[in-house]
């Protein structure tokens, strides 16, 4: 009989939490909270702690205490200034963060940080960084910024690795000198290889190593020139041709 009543406790309290999950994201419409909104994580890991606190999920209490603790800290700042998700989103919110391991974008390395102030930033002009990095659950509202980012080349996108929940890892990624090339339907190749800052000499270092890589994807059933042109242009600057060293 105990065993049986420990069994119904364990897995009732899972079921609940499921069917309690599935019906914030039924009910609430806006799923843009990130993990940077402090006022509703705490909210949210407070109240997982709560639930927990009568299961016997040993290793995920521990993984919700280390988080709480990690922002429980902090001085809350008047309720009124955030948006008022409220309990039914934050609890779900905050057990995805810890069931899928989502990091804190503060401490992935990046250099600006922000959810819907950062978007209007944007919305408004702001335009000073070379990459942007999104959640999927942000892209609803990056999305209405497509007119602004796209121009520029600084859309999120998942193809490009830059829509995804791993934030610190991709800004590493980038911060290491993750180099993207794109290429279209007519075969033409893209990439960035620098800024106007660096010398002569590390522009020049940065293009050859990124044209060595193009030049060993050329297929082996192609004949004669694989590069047919090149030319080099800093953003929405004019463009110039040149013969690269290497092609054929």
């Amino acid at each position: 009989m105990p065993i049986r009543s420990n069994f119904f406790l364990k897995y009732f309290s899972l079921v609940f939490f499921i069917i309690y999950f599935f019906i914030g994201l039924l009910i609430f419409q806006d799923y843009g909270i990130t993990t940077d909104e402090e006022f509703q994580r705490f909210s949210g890991f407070y109240w997982l702690k709560y639930v927990l606190s009568f299961t016997t999920f040993n290793e995920l209490k521990l993984l919700v205490d280390a988080k709480f603790n990690s922002i429980s800290g902090f001085t809350l700042p008047n309720p009124k200034n955030y948006p008022v998700y409220g309990v039914i989103f934050d609890l779900p919110a905050a057990f995805i963060e810890t069931l899928f391991k989502i990091e804190d974008s503060k401490k992935s390395g990046a250099d600006i940080v922000g959810s819907d102030d950062l978007i209007e930033k944007i919305n408004n002009g702001y335009l000073s960084f070379d990459k942007l990095v999104a959640t999927p659950s942000m892209m609803g509202k990056i999305g209405k910024l497509g007119k602004v980012l796209g121009p520029k080349g600084l859309m999120p996108n998942p193809k490009l690795g830059t829509v995804t929940n791993d934030i610190k890892k991709t800004v590493n990624e980038i911060k290491s000198g993750q180099v993207e090339i794109k290429n279209d339907k007519d075969g033409n190749v893209s990439f960035s290889f620098g800024k106007a800052k660096q010398s002569n000499e590390q522009l020049e270092k940065n293009f050859n190593a990124v044209f060595e890589i193009i030049l060993k994807e050329k297929p082996n059933n192609i004949k004669g020139n694989f590069i047919l042109s090149s030319y080099v242009t800093s953003t929405m600057g004019p463009s110039y041709k040149f013969k690269a060293k290497g092609a054929n």
